[in-house]
């Protein structure tokens, strides 16, 4: 049932967006909501459902099978670590190297 929730959701959310009714909503009506919604700071997964949802309305709700292949899905992106991170790591390591005590065989 949640997954039915979602998707009414964002059928009624791009509806009320473009203040028309879902049937009247075409592909560039879709992507320029996706664009909207990556503006409004949406998440990529919740994106990605709110594409789910558009593609099943169009292909199957409103039985319009050229549309739903042409709507895209989110791509996550690229993976960034943040440098100031990666350089406390390290000043924290050469830390901890300087400071352990010397240790041999015998002191194990």
């Amino acid at each position: 049932m949640r997954v039915a929730a979602i998707s009414i959701k964002a059928v009624a959310k791009i509806s009320r967006h473009f203040n028309r009714s879902p049937e009247r909503l075409g592909l560039e009506d879709v992507r320029a909501f996706q664009v909207y919604l990556v503006s409004q700071g949406m998440s990529w997964p919740a994106l990605n459902l709110t594409v789910c949802a558009l593609r099943f309305f169009h292909g199957v709700t409103l039985n319009r099978a050229e549309i739903p292949e042409r709507i895209a899905y989110a791509r996550t992106p690229p993976y960034s670590p943040d440098p100031h991170l990666i350089e406390q790591a390290v000043a924290k390591l050469k830390h901890w190297m300087r400071t352990a005590a010397p240790r041999s065989r015998e002191t194990l």
